[in-house]
């Protein structure tokens, strides 16, 4: 199905935010804590409040991406100078938005700006990943690398950053959105695979991989809103979750029906006839569920879906006819039970892609770097001090020992006098 049109791949929109009272709280704290003029870091905080301002309204492009990280870094090497978690004296107040679910929080800690920033960055690259798949002929492969920066920064949220999703969104859609970024690089990798018409075993087992990681988001999905007591009617999901579900459910049977299809084109390989007819009628039975999770619920994406399940049927249906007559006329095996088909598992060739926050081709230079603790300072007096310390001492213990010597040798060679003035005399 080499062919084939794809259904579009997800993106995800940014949270949005408002300013925040950074600037007064990190001259405040410039004064009390390291006892400098904090009017001699007006350029340096100037820059940071222009680097936060660029960054919450950025294009979906490759440079605002690496602005976020940017201002991702510098902040990090704040949070590190500064006293800024909940209760301390740096403390500043950060209000952000999920447009989409209307969750809003404000938060006076770093750690939540930090989240949030890390999520836009997330997202902005499964933007980027499927602009690029829609876009451009060759673009799975720049999306395949989008897709992978975007899983490790959400694996990186889910993994350090639990005790402040809740503000802003959920544990279980920021796992869906690990997931489905490692679907969509999975599907990069396929569509490469099927373009070079690899043997059908590798974009079978490709398939059964993403279907994992597509069921896995959703499960996700259905966990967020499983509410205990509460019947189906009564559960209510925004509209923009309710879409990015049905979407999901889309997919899953979308490339069950796929896997199904290269399947059924292994065993013919493998010349087991009987079977291929069951494979290719159950990849029909797939394809139709595919069809009805979409018909009524994707309007903005009914036409190409349309096209992609009608160019599938057709694939699909012909392979059928095929197997039929030629299992009817020439090989006459039993077709057998589709539940009877062993299980087979899918292997995954996604890892995501970090990037670090000390590469300063990715902060740049560290904007309050010339700014220390008074720890700092105290500490490199009082180490300064201890060295010369030791150094006097080892000193005064060298000198001692020297002393001592040469007094032994005096007394020695004052010995070595009398005895010879003595025996002198008495010759």
């Amino acid at each position: 199905m080499e062919d084939i049109p794809r259904p579009p791949m997800l993106g995800f929109d940014l949270l949005t935010s408002e300013k925040c009272l950074l600037e007064p709280t990190l001259k405040a704290h410039i004064l009390n804590e390291f006892v400098e003029d904090p009017e001699s870091y007006s350029n340096e905080i100037h820059e940071l409040l222009m680097l936060r301002e660029k960054a919450l309204s950025p294009s979906v492009d490759i440079t605002s991406c690496q602005l976020l990280k940017k201002y991702y870094c510098q902040m990090n090497f704040l949070k590190n100078r500064f006293c800024m978690e909940e209760g301390e004296a740096g403390a500043v107040k950060f209000s952000w938005k999920d447009e989409n679910t209307k969750m809003t929080a404000t938060v006076q800690d770093i750690y939540f700006e930090l989240m949030c920033i890390l999520i836009n960055i997330g997202s902005m690259h499964a933007t980027l990943g499927a602009n690029d798949c829609k876009n451009s002929p060759n673009g799975y492969r720049m999306a395949f690398t989008h897709f992978r920066c975007a899983a490790w920064v959400f694996e990186e949220v889910e993994q350090y950053f639990n005790r402040f999703t809740p503000f802003i969104t959920t544990h279980y859609q920021i796992l869906a959105m690990q997931y489905i970024c490692k679907a969509q690089a999975q599907e990069c990798i396929l569509e490469e695979v099927v373009k070079e018409k690899r043997r059908p075993h590798i974009p079978f087992v490709l398939s059964l991989q993403i279907i994992e990681y597509y069921s896995d988001a959703l499960t996700g999905y259905y966990n967020d809103y499983d509410s205990e007591g509460e019947s189906e009617e009564e559960i209510v999901i925004d509209d923009y979750t309710m879409y990015l579900i049905k979407y999901l459910e889309f997919k899953l049977f979308y490339h069950s029906s796929f896997s199904l299809f290269y399947h059924g084109k292994y065993a013919e390989i493998l010349q087991q006839m009987g079977l291929r007819v069951a494979i290719y009628e159950h990849a029909l039975d797939y394809l139709e569920e595919a069809r009805k999770k979409v018909e009524k619920v994707l309007s903005s994406y009914q036409d190409p879906i349309k096209k992609t399940i009608a160019f599938a049927h057709e694939v699909i249906e012909e392979n059928l006819r095929i197997a039929r007559n030629e299992n009817k006329s020439i090989y006459h095996q039993a077709v057998p039970h589709f539940r009877s088909i062993p299980d087979y598992e899918g292997k995954s060739f996604v890892k995501g892609i970090p990037f670090d926050v000390f590469n300063k081709e990715v902060s740049g230079p560290d904007l309050f770097e010339r700014l220390n603790p008074l720890e700092y300072h105290a500490f490199g007096f009082n180490r300064c001090s201890d060295q010369k310390d030791e150094f006097l001492r080892v000193l005064g213990n060298n000198i001692s020992i020297h002393d001592q010597e040469l007094t032994e040798f005096m007394d020695s060679k004052q010995s070595e006098v009398l005895n010879l003035i003595e025996n002198s005399e008495n010759n």
